[in-house]
């Protein structure tokens, strides 16, 4: 059971896609892919070493392909398979996420935190890219 609830606003996500974070002491990537309006969250831990992600600017059957620097490894964002580079055929473990509206997430988890949209990029969130 996950006791730190956090938010990551959509209109946040359509721009950047991936977040690296913590969560429970467990490093995650909060990913979302605007295409395929799929929110999925991974543990970065894999085969005990940590795996920072980030977006490759690649789509694979019109899913966000996610870029692996340490191991240069492409990762398929719908079902965390590593599908090139050196951990090509590799699996990350998913971490139990929704999509939910933000009343819902206000009225039930009143101490939940939430991304900031000081990123320091100066976008402008609610507008789509």
């Amino acid at each position: 059971m996950y006791c730190d609830v956090r938010a990551y606003p959509l209109q946040i996500m359509m721009w950047h896609e991936i977040v690296n974070d913590t969560v429970d002491g467990i490093p995650v990537a909060v990913t979302f892919c605007p295409l395929c309006n799929s929110a999925i969250v991974f543990d970065k831990t894999l085969n005990d070493q940590l795996h920072t992600l980030g977006t490759s600017g690649m789509l694979r059957n019109s899913n966000l392909i996610m870029w692996g620097g340490q191991t240069e490894t492409w990762w398929q964002q719908l079902t965390g398979e590593g599908i090139i580079g050196q951990l090509a055929g590799h699996q990350l473990a998913f971490i139990p996420a929704q999509i939910i509206s933000w009343d819902d997430f206000k009225a039930n988890n009143p101490e939940g935190s939430v991304l900031a949209r000081e990123t320091g990029t100066g976008r402008r969130y609610g507008v789509n890219p």
